[in-house]
């Protein structure tokens, strides 16, 4: 929880930097610390979101499986919220694994009135 409250004040701290350096450059007063200032808040301003995609946030009996570039990262197991480097994909196993739910055996008949038994597995 601690990070999202940094990255929050990151952010509002870059919208500040930014808008004081242009005041800066407006007045015409300490020209170097307003191009420095607002640089640095502009380029704190396009970071940020950056930042904010290494937040995760795992449900009670969830996993996460975390690969940078597709190679294997690491694992978040346990219900909490968690911040990894923004530019793993994390990959839920549970959602890709087959549900596979069985059918009841029905017996019907063609035309010919053979009996025919329907059995099968949904995938």
């Amino acid at each position: 929880m601690g990070i999202l409250i940094l990255l929050l004040l990151l952010m509002l701290a870059s919208v500040a930097a930014a808008v004081f350096g242009i005041l800066f450059l407006a007045r015409e007063r300490f020209a170097l610390g307003g191009v420095l200032l607002g640089a640095g808040g502009l380029f704190s301003c396009l970071i940020g979101p950056i930042l904010f995609a290494g937040l995760k946030v795992l449900k009670p009996n969830e996993a996460l499986v975390l690969t940078l570039f597709g190679k294997y990262y690491g694992t978040l197991t346990g219900p909490g919220f968690f911040y990894v480097n923004p530019f793993v994909t994390a990959v839920n196993p549970a959602a890709q694994s087959a549900m596979v739910s069985n059918l009841l055996v029905v017996l019907c008949g063609n035309k010919d009135a053979q009996p025919i038994v329907n059995s099968g597995s949904i995938y």
